[in-house]
This record gives C-alpha cells, structure tokens and sequence, in this order.
C-alpha cells in the first residue's frame, strides 16, 4: 500500500530535470520574521512556521530508499502521540531516564563529547581549527546548560526522528570571483616587483668582494626581496582558499544548472550565488516535512537534496544543509519508529495483567448476602419492574485509570466492602438469606503478570541489574573487566550504536564548517572515517577495559625493551616507537609533552642536588 502511495507520488509530482525553468524566486528574499539568530539566510520553514504562496520546482529522485521516511507514513503524527502519551507512564519514563543518563553524561564544564582528532593525519593547526569549530558548534547547538543534549536525546528516544536546517553566513560567488581577479592582478604585480628586486641585487653584489659592501644596505634589500616572497605566498594562499570556496560550493551547494535550491538564483534571471563560509545557526524542522531526492546531474554523478513539504510550501535544499538523524537507521533497531515503540507491546499487555490482579482482588473483598424476597401474586410486569429495581441498585462496574491508578465501583472511588444483594420469588412464604462465594480460577498469583515485566524490561535492553529490585537494581558498579555480566557488555555495545547516530547532529556540521574553512580537506578519506567523538561515561566497564588491555600492553613492552641487539648492549627497540608507533599507548603529542615536563623535573632535581645532569626518558 506505502509502495503504491508512493509510486503515485512520483508519477503525479515529479517531472523532469531539463524542464524545469531557469529562474525561480530566491528562497532567500521570501521576508519570513525568522529568528534573530539566523535572520533572512534560513531556506526552510522552522516549527510552527508556514508559507502559503511559495511554488518551487521539484526533482526526479534515483534510488531512494523510501522506507521509514515520516513524510510518507500518514499515520506518523498519530503515532508520536501515542509514542509520547506512552512515555509519561511511570515504568516508561524511568526507562527513558536510564538510558538517557547513560547515553549522555555531562561532566563539570557542561560537556558530554569531545572531538577527537588525534587519527587524523593533518597539520596541527588544522586540528585546532576542528576543535575549535566543534566547542563553537556545541554551543549554537546549546549543549553547554548541561541538559539541552540530555532533553534532545530523551525526545528522540521518543519521537525517533530529529532533524534540523544548517544556516550558513554566505559570501557573494561574484564578490569572490572578483576578489580572485584582484589576488591574480596583485601577485603578477609583486611577481614582477620580485623579478627585478632579484635581478638589481644580483648586479649590485654578484661579484663584488665582501669587504667593499655595505652590509645595512645589503641586508634592506634582502629584507625588501624577503617581504616581497611573504606577501606573494600570502596572496597565493589566500587565492588558493577563494578557488577552494568556489571548488567547495560547485561540489558541495549548488544545485544542478536548470534547478532550484534556494542558493543560485534570483527572480530576475541574474545569477546570484552565495557561498556558504561559516555556519552561524541551527532551525529545527519537523520530520515529516521532509523528503529525500536523488538527482543526476550527469553520467556518472548524483546529489542528494532535501524537499520540504509543508502546507502549500514547497522548498528545497541541499543535503550539506540539513541533519536528519534516525532511530531506525541504527543497527539492530528492526525498523521500528523509535526506542519506545519497542516497549508498546509488552508494556500494555503487563499493564493488562496487573489490571486484571487489580480487579479480582477488589471484586473478592467485598462480603456479599444473597436476600431472595417472595413476591407472591404480583404480575409479571410489576414483578419484572421490581427485578429491574434490583439490579440496578446491585449493578457493579469497575473502572481503573491507567495513569492515575485510581479504582471507581460504579464511578464511586470509596470501595465497599460489604453487600446485601435482594432478590424477588414467588414461591415461599419466608426470606432466604444466604453468603456467596465466588468460584473460578485463582488470579491473586502474580506468575503471568512477572512474566510480562520480565519481558518489558527485557525489550529496553537495560541490563537485569539495573531492573531487578529485589536484587538491588541501580547499585551494580563494575570494577574489573573480566567481572562484567554479559548483558552489561551487551547494553554497552547498543549504547554506543545509538550514540552513533545520534552524533551526527554536531559530526556532520563540524565535517562540513572543518571543509569550508580547508578546502583540501574535501578530498582527504581519513576526515569521514577517522573524525571521532569521544564520550563522558558512567560505565566503568570502559574504564575497566582498557586499563586491562594498556597493563598487557605494558607487560610486553617491558620484556621487547629488554631486547638487545647483536652487541648485547644497544636496545633493539626505541621506546618511542614501542609506546607510540607499535602499542599507541601515547600520542605524538603526549610523548613530546611527557619528554618536556620528564626534563623539567630533572632540571629541578638537578638543581635541588646541585648537579647539572639528568636522564631522558628517551
């Protein structure tokens, strides 16, 4: 049914790529009152935003995989509050709480991650350039209160889906082309200046004995042919970086010739392009606005934009613009919506059990007397009236709130616990009065209803520690390695799936704004495998495990350091090569920081002692 939906869609909506016209508004210009923080540059409609007059052209779309996607599933709306009413029940939220507190841990700087970039095989000021533009993009994300991120994560475990518009600071692509000309005009100037600085010196000195020259002025004009080489790499550079942004904004931003992003043209025709430099804010969008299209733009090339459908607005954008992060696309996740829908089932049917307990104990506490009253020769009209009369007044219906737990017999929360049930015959001359007892299967044994606990708690993949009260839930530590119960090894694994995912709402962008500011690192194919998050934890099994493997690993470094080559003396191994090349127990720049503060200590020493030596560590 999805399939044909969405086949539908296709047919009805999409047309091809070469008739789609050449100039269409600029998303830019629509005069929405966006935010403060982001202004006029947002291309999307933010939550709660609507535009009803904007009409844009739309994409073929090659190869997407369509499953999951919220805009296609009618029913998703509905389900994220079923999903939502869910998680405000108890059992559910102290469930969400746990995972969330282990997923996301801040410590005293208002931090739960860090970038790592100690794999990547890049210049050292360039690492600090990603640092910096991660701590940057971790504050316009606001997760430095320490329970923004905590929040964010808790809504998704919920909803499953969160997605946001990336907001760039643009630059005029003719403002850069024009300040290109100005660097190519100004290095041929100084090109030439350099030329004939060079050329004057060589005939003022080639030859010329060193006593007859006059060293100040020799070294002014060294100095002015030195100056010159700076100021000619310095354009060069800065013109290398402007054809990079253009590089970057043709390869990363800007939409195919005859279509419309939002980015590269104006209403009028003229060509208006703007180049993405720095990312200065983040717009949420709803989910289920959104579309994924792939479009080829030529033989052996694709790109992916993003489609926002809302209400009568259509808009587009491209895919280095927006985050769309998933549950379902975590491993493991058996394309369920989010976290809490896999705890729907068990949960109401353990619920349904408990109510059940709930009921036969309240019903079977009152003590009953059954009164049959002779009735004698009355009619059976008046005799079937006075039935009535009885059964009303003995009706019982039992009402339990789900949220509240609050029990109504007959909409009256005070349970009686006493009841004399009269009923009309018309033979006899006396009353019968007589007890009842109930007959029928035990339900006070609470088997079934620990059965679907057992099984609800198993579907959060929380470890049985953590669950079972009767054994202490909540005060498990781990200390060793080799101690750890295999479901906390196992909780640990999909902790870490999830947060992978998860991570892509601050990955993408610090990628993104990291390739902006270095262009060349566009083509570098360690920035998307080696570009790592590192995270505050709780679990001490992390811990734990890895100072088991850093002692192993020290063990047999001490046994190759004993090593020798063939003259018994020289040591065949270097110890820097064991601790950072072979075992990668330190960094480059933990071995060169260790080798600093190993020499001041021995210069204190030394000098405590009176004694100017000192050892290496090397």
């Amino acid at each position: 049914m999805a399939q044909n939906r969405i086949a539908k869609y296709l047919t009805d909506t999409l047309i091809n790529l070469r008739d789609i016209p050449q100039y269409v508004r600029s998303v830019s210009e629509i005069g929405i009152d966006f935010s403060t923080i982001a202004g006029k540059n947002r291309k999307l409609l933010g939550v709660g935003e609507s535009e009803q007059d904007e009409m844009y052209n739309i994409f073929i779309p090659k190869d997407i995989d369509y499953d999951n996607i919220p805009y296609f599933n009618k029913k998703y709306k509905e389900k994220v509050k079923e999903l939502k009413k869910l998680s405000s029940y108890t059992e559910i939220e102290d469930i969400l709480d746990k995972i969330c507190d282990e997923a996301i841990v801040y410590d005293k700087y208002g931090k739960f991650c860090e970038i790592d970039v100690s794999s990547l095989s890049i210049k050292e000021e360039v690492k600090e350039d990603i640092k910096d533009n991660f701590n940057r993009i971790y504050s316009l994300l606001g997760w430095g209160d320490g329970i923004s991120a905590w929040e964010k994560f808790r809504e998704w475990s919920t909803t499953g889906y969160l997605s946001y518009e990336i907001i760039f600071e643009y630059e005029q692509k003719s403002e850069v082309e024009k300040r290109i000309k100005e660097l190519e005009n100004k290095n041929k100037v100084l090109n030439e200046q350099l030329k004939l600085a060079n050329s004057n010196f060589r005939k003022i000195y080639e030859g010329v004995a060193e006593k007859n020259i006059n060293k100040k002025e020799r070294a002014g004009k060294k100095s002015h042919i030195k100056r010159l080489e700076n100021n000619i790499e310095h354009i060069g550079n800065e013109r290398i970086k402007k054809e990079g942004m253009i590089a970057i904004y043709e390869d990363m931003f800007k939409v195919p010739e005859n279509g419309k992003l939002g980015l590269n043209k104006k209403e009028n025709g003229v060509e208006d392009g703007q180049i993405p430099i720095r990312i200065k804010g983040f717009q949420e969008i709803e989910p289920e606005t959104l579309i994924p299209i792939r479009v080829k733009i030529d033989n052996d090339k694709f790109i992916t934009i993003w489609k926002q459908k809302k209400e009568n607005s259509t808009r587009y954008v491209s895919d280095n613009a927006i985050i769309f992060v998933a549950y379902n696309k975590v491993p493991g996740t058996s394309h369920r919506i989010a976290y809490v829908e896999r705890l729907m089932r068990n949960f109401y049917l353990m619920r349904k059990m408990e109510d059940s307990r709930v009921a036969w104990n309240i019903m079977n506490a009152q003590f009953r007397m059954k009164m049959v009253i002779p009735v004698g020769n009355k009619t059976t009209a008046k005799a079937k009236q006075a039935i009535q009369e009885i059964a009303n007044r003995h009706k019982e219906e039992l009402y339990i709130d789900e949220e509240s737990g609050i029990i109504r017999v007959n909409g009256d929360p005070y349970v009686k616990y006493g009841k004399n049930i009269v009923l009309p015959r018309r033979q006899g001359q006396e009353p019968q009065v007589d007890s009842i007892s109930y007959r029928g299967p035990d339900l006070q044994k609470m088997e079934s209803v620990e059965y679907f606990r057992k099984n609800f708690y198993w579907d959060s993949k929380l470890p049985k520690s953590r669950t079972d009260r009767e054994q202490g839930a909540g005060r498990f530590i781990t200390y060793q390695a080799d101690g750890i119960p295999y479901d906390e090894h196992v909780f640990y694994k999909y902790i870490n799936r999830v947060r992978k995912e998860y991570e892509n709402i601050i990955r993408k962008p610090v990628k993104i704004q990291s390739i902006l500011d270095h262009p060349e690192l566009k083509i570098d194919p360690e920035l998307e495998t080696k570009l790592g998050i590192l995270y505050e934890s709780n679990n001490l099994f992390e811990d734990a495990k890895k100072t088991e493997i850093e002692d192993s690993k020290l063990r047999i470094i001490s046994q190759q350091e004993r090593l020798t080559r063939i003259d018994g003396r020289t040591p065949l191994y270097s110890k820097k090569f064991l601790y950072v090349v072979k075992y990668r127990l330190m960094t480059e720049e933990e071995w060169d920081l260790n080798e600093q503060l190993v020499q001041e200590e021995q210069e204190v020493l030394a000098a405590s002692q009176g004694d100017t030596g000192g050892r290496s560590f090397r």
